[in-house]
């Protein structure tokens, strides 16, 4: 079995829930986190050319022989994103909003929906603290739920 893993810094590190998962599966693990990064796409450039590899520029990066595909994102977007929130329409690759509907769209042609898993941001210390786009981390996770709901 091969399992593939989209994310930022809580997918990237090692011995984290990448590899507690493949050990419980058995399986091989194929990691494309990358800490630090964002779902949408940022104005801003980093120094570090490897940060700038946001969610959907990785997107074709990924294995679609793999048996499943786990994607656990939101957290940066919230905590020092600069790409605006949007709305639940949205289709712009620089806003989360927008990111977050390419993504699903995306991942579903790819790999169809029996072989998609998304992992919520997990509760911060902050997530009640509105964000400099006025949004705190529950606003995210209630975007991703709506447009993970919406495609089944």
């Amino acid at each position: 079995m091969k399992l593939a893993f989209l994310g930022d810094s809580i997918t990237e590190c090692e011995g984290g829930y990448v590899d507690i998962v493949a050990k419980e599966f058995g399986a091989n693990a194929l990691n494309y986190g990358i800490g630090g990064t964002c779902i949408a796409k940022q104005d801003i450039k980093f120094e570090t050319p490897r940060y700038n590899r946001d969610f959907l520029s990785r997107l074709n990066d990924i294995d679609v022989s793999s048996d499943i595909l786990f994607v656990f994102g939101g957290v940066n977007d919230y905590g020092h994103g600069e790409a605006a929130f949007g709305d639940a329409s949205d289709k712009s690759d620089y806003t989360f909003c927008g990111a977050v509907n390419k993504i699903v769209k995306v991942l579903l042609n790819k790999f169809g929906q029996d072989k998609l898993c998304f992992i919520l941001p997990y509760k911060t210390y902050q997530c009640d603290k509105p964000n400099k786009h006025d949004k705190t981390l529950k606003d995210y996770v209630y975007l991703l739920k709506r447009v993970l709901d919406k495609n089944n």
